[in-house]
């Protein structure tokens, strides 16, 4: 089954309600596994943390989310970002779908999102009418399409 991380920070329960509409719109989509995790513990109680930043290359999509602290990407996000970086050598995210999302409408998901493409994820961006349950529908599709696509890859021979 194709896997989707939903990955947060939150200090206040905005970014998290959002999270958790994001999910539900992703469990819609047939067949999907959504995990909705929170980055550290400073975000709402009721999530599970994320582990280990290696846990990333073992999802199909990720949906990342956070605030906007000073008009930009908070620390927390920031530093996920930058320990996935070292991820990227060996291709691990090569075929992950990746997303992102911002209780304010500021432009931080955007920049949040090509962090992602910067770590060769396929890119799913947010428009005006994809956020909260549209948003994860969208992204989970999207990321059943890749996983369907990839299994089908090495099925079909060439005759000569």
């Amino acid at each position: 089954m194709p896997k989707t991380l939903i990955l947060f920070h939150s200090r206040t329960d905005a970014t998290a309600a959002l999270a958790d509409r994001i999910a539900e719109g992703a469990r819609s989509v047939r067949f999907s596994e959504v995990t909705v995790r929170r980055i550290d513990d400073a975000s709402p109680a009721g999530y599970q943390t994320l582990g280990h930043i290696e846990e990333l290359a073992s999802y199909d999509g990720i949906i990342l989310g956070g605030p906007a602290i000073d008009g930009g990407v908070c620390p927390e996000v920031t530093a996920v970002l930058d320990q996935a970086k070292a991820l990227t050598t060996g291709g691990s995210f090569a075929n992950t779908v990746g997303s992102a999302f911002c209780a304010e409408p500021d432009g931080v998901a955007e920049s949040m999102l090509l962090s992602l493409g910067g770590l060769g994820m396929i890119l799913v961006p947010q428009t005006d009418s994809a956020s909260g349950a549209a948003l994860g529908k969208r992204v989970a599709e999207v990321v059943s399409w890749v996983t369907h696509a990839r299994s089908h890859a090495h099925s079909h021979t060439h005759a000569h």
